[in-house]
């Protein structure tokens, strides 16, 4: 006799054999089969009734009065046997008995807490709750934790590898379905039946075939059954036969089917026993706080007069509370925060748990943050979507830092001006009598070091800012949390001062205790090993403040629940998700002209005299993107110099195509292309010659041509013989025209007449657009150091030197070059001493 696939585990488990063999218990995947009752042929043997629970959208047993008992019993061993055939944690119970206060699933409630929360639910209201849970869960999992790598796969997929990231299934169990329930609750249980597999959710319930619609509003549960796996009873033959199965003909045709009768001789009480003895011996220290964070006190809470916020517990009872600018009456709690911690320390949990449960507990109008993360990695992307979070930078470059700091200082100006006006001294005051909501701001900066390791003037900047920001933002409510694995060869002696919170975990040296708490107290070093183990400070680093805590585990799962509630509640009360205007940057994603605010509606006109050309998006908290003007006046070149190929050519194309949308129809274009043909980008310059009034070339003769060509319109427009109408030369990579290059101190005459273009042709309206991969290259064909002078837009790409191109050969300026693909530095006409970084547009 041949079985199906699901047989092919022939080891006896808990999951697929009769009897309950406690010592067969082990951390297995996830169940190929679950023992449902007995298949007897018709010579009179028995095999397992299997059930491939991984086949199925869910399972529904017809009830009737006199077999509804039996059916109870066998959902609830299925249950059993699904928590023995899974590692401790990875499955979770939504139970409810609408019909007999619990009593219907009791087997069941002995369940530690931590598989079915605390009780079986009974009330309808309850369980709508719950529902809704689920129902958001799914797109959840799907999106986020299955996402385009697991596509079209299911969870159990997904946890096959997972190891310590496996997410939990949930199985949602209700008896004597449908009654109690309204329509409301049966579509929602539809619904997951029909989409909860793939996100590891599974229904078994049981429908109670007395039920009767009473109104023709009233749901009819029998739609349902044609997408779950049923299993009934023949009125006339009492023999069981399951339906909805991909083998049901096989079964119901070669066998007799019994459904299991009750539990096997191993008693309950010691199959509740293994189950909450394995779940309690489960290893992973994880700090569950979240019991703090309920729909009871979501938002209740105002910061007018500071945070209070859990972030981990000292003992099994005492929770750990993150405390700023809240007052006693006696003494003030710190207003600022220092976090250390060596990498794997958990660090990045301990900031996650301050952002986390301090939007579940303040609203946005309360409670905002700004985060930047100088991290290698995407720790803080996961709030993108916090409503919360008013200003997010991953992968920060240091000049969107220093932006910020420089976007706090007027807000601290302009709090000042507005409290001033009030007659009041603190947030508190404000927003008690303004009429209007002024929300406390928790800066965090994670790796806050980086921002110091820039040119000295940006470096004295911070540092001033920095102790700015602690001496006078308290009073306005802006709150400063400053993180770092090492305050080595860090200079803010005067910022640490205002930093009266000191958070350590896990330090790699006593220096650096000495550094972030104070001399001789290195418990951070000495004595804590665990990750989440920390010190908590409130006494400027006195040993005498020392208070250990562990800090709570806030996984993944945690956060984009917390979040995903978090923004249902935004909705429903703003009537949007992103009621606030917020910043997002990430310093490694591309950027897109796209986005351009300006290009989107349409600003750009045509306009002889002056055009606007934007080239990316700026590593700074503005508003509107990069960009330089050509303007009928002498300078109004460009220079690009770097190694960047693919920046330079994007570079060149978004500018001349800006350029062809803001000129009339008498403007003409150059491009003069000498990108090697083996490269990747060769060709992107020549996507521009659907333009009219448009030159290509890429052989030097045809180069010289035009620069002469272009030499002659010069001297023509400077006789007045002919108008001033836009003309663009574009010359890429120009090194390539060998026949331009330097003699020893010669300069060829095809070059003396581009000098002359770039020195004279803006203000006869003739511009030019040259990009070199080097400085050398540059030099090679000019007098760099006059020619130079002739380009009042410069924008430096990597490698390229550009404290040469910029006039400032200082170790400073070379700080401020880029250093990754895609980035640049510009330097324009506007603010000939402003350096401004930005991210170049991808083509």
């Amino acid at each position: 006799m041949k079985l199906p696939s699901f047989y092919s585990t022939h080891r006896p488990l808990p999951s697929n054999s009769k009897d309950f063999d406690l010592s067969l218990v082990e951390d297995s995947k996830f169940p190929e089969s679950l023992y449902v009752g007995e298949f007897k042929t018709i010579t009179g043997d028995l095999v397992p009734a299997l059930l491939p629970i991984k086949e199925i959208n869910g399972l529904c047993f017809l009830s009737n009065q006199e077999n509804v008992r039996q059916i109870h019993r066998c959902m609830q061993t299925l249950a059993l046997r699904m928590l023995l055939s899974l590692p401790p944690g990875l499955c979770k119970f939504t139970l409810y008995d609408g019909t007999n206060l619990g009593a219907n699933l009791i087997a069941l409630s002995s369940l530690s807490p931590k598989i079915k929360g605390e009780n079986i639910l009974t009330d309808p209201d309850e369980l709508r709750r719950a529902l809704t849970t689920i129902k958001s869960d799914i797109p959840n999992i799907i999106q986020k934790v299955l996402g385009h790598r697991f596509l079209g796969k299911s969870l159990i997929e997904y946890n096959a590898d997972a190891e310590e990231l496996a997410k939990p299934y949930h199985i949602l169990i209700i008896a004597d379905y449908p009654n109690s329930l309204s329509r409301e609750h049966c579509e929602s249980i539809e619904r997951i039946v029909r989409t909860g597999k793939q996100a590891g959710i599974f229904v078994i319930m049981n429908l109670d075939m007395a039920y009767k619609a009473q109104n023709s509003y009233d749901y009819t549960p029998f739609d349902l059954l044609s997408t779950m796996t049923t299993i009934y009873q023949s009125p006339n033959t009492r023999d069981w036969y399951i339906k909805n199965f991909p083998y049901e003909e096989y079964f119901n045709g070669k066998f007799y089917f019994q459904l299991a009768e009750s539990f096997p001789d191993t008693t309950l009480d010691e199959i509740l026993d293994c189950i909450n003895g394995r779940l309690s011996q489960y290893k992973k220290v994880e700090v569950d706080i979240l019991s703090k964070l309920n729909q009871g006190n979501l938002w209740t809470r105002s910061a007018g007069n500071g945070v209070e916020i859990p972030i981990g517990k000292v003992n099994s009872v005492d929770f750990q509370n993150f405390v700023l600018s809240v007052s006693d009456g006696i003494t003030d709690a710190p207003h600022h925060c220092l976090v250390g911690g060596a990498t794997g320390s958990g660090k990045t949990v301990l900031l996650h748990n301050i952002i986390c449960n301090g939007a579940w507990l303040y609203s946005p109008e309360e409670l905002q943050f700004i985060l930047l993360d100088y991290k290698e990695g995407t720790e803080f992307k996961i709030y993108e979507n916090l409503p919360h979070v008013k200003v997010l930078s991953m992968r920060s470059e240091r000049e969107y830092g220093v932006s910020v700091l420089h976007y706090l200082y007027e807000e601290i100006e302009q709090r000042g001006d507005m409290f001033k006006e009030q007659n009041v001294s603190n947030l508190a005051g404000y927003n008690s009598v303004s009429g209007r909501k002024l929300p406390r701001i928790l800066v965090v900066i994670d790796e806050f070091q980086k921002l110091l390791d820039g040119d000295t003037s940006t470096t004295n900047f911070v540092s001033g800012a920095l102790d700015d920001i602690g001496r006078r933002g308290r009073s306005f409510g802006i709150n400063l949390i400053l993180s770092t694995q090492s305050l080595s060869g860090v200079n803010i002696h005067q910022a640490m001062s205002h930093l009266g919170l000191r958070i350590c975990l896990k330090l790699n040296s006593e220096r650096d205790c000495d550094q972030l708490l104070g001399s001789g107290n290195h418990i951070p070093f000495t004595t804590i090993t665990k990750p989440g183990e920390g010190i908590y400070n409130a006494r400027g680093g006195l040993s005498e403040g020392n208070q250990r805590f562990q800090s709570a585990y806030a996984g993944a799962s945690k956060i984009l629940y917390l979040i995903n509630s978090i923004k249902e509640e935004v909705t429903i009360h703003y009537g949007t998700d992103q009621p606030f205007r917020r910043y997002i940057y990430d310093g490694e994603q591309t950027a897109s002209i796209a986005d351009n605010p300006v290009i989107a509606h349409g600003g750009l006109i045509v306009d002889d005299k002056v055009c606007e050309i934007f080239v990316g998006e700026p590593s700074a908290l503005v508003e509107s993107h990069t960009s330089y003007k050509l303007s009928r006046q002498n300078g109004s070149n460009v220079l690009i110099v770097g190694e960047d190929e693919a920046a330079s050519l994007s570079i060149l194309y978004h500018s001349l195509e800006q350029a062809m949308g803001q000129s009339n129809k008498k403007a003409e274009f150059y491009i003069c292309d000498k990108t090697n043909v083996d490269s990747n980008n060769y060709g992107i310059l020549q996507r521009l010659t659907k333009h009219p009034n448009t030159n290509y070339c890429e052989d030097d003769i045809a180069v010289e041509q035009i620069i002469t060509a272009l030499f002659e319109r010069l001297d023509r427009r400077k006789k007045g013989e002919e108008e001033r109408e836009r003309t663009i030369l574009v010359l890429a990579d120009a090194f390539n025209v060998r026949s331009m290059r330097k003699s020893g101190y010669n300069i060829p005459t095809i070059t003396q007449s581009l000098q002359a273009i770039l020195r004279d042709g803006p203000a006869f309206g003739i511009h030019t657009l040259i990009a070199f991969k080097s400085y050398s290259n540059f030099s090679q064909l000019f007098d760099a150091t006059n020619t130079v002078q002739d380009f009042d837009m410069r924008i430096e790409l990597r490698g390229g030197e550009g404290y040469k191109i910029f006039g400032s050969n200082t170790f400073d300026a070379q700080k401020v070059s880029p250093t990754k693909k895609n980035t640049a530095v510009i330097q324009t006409a506007a603010d000939a001493r402003l350096l401004q970084k930005f991210k170049v547009y991808s083509l």
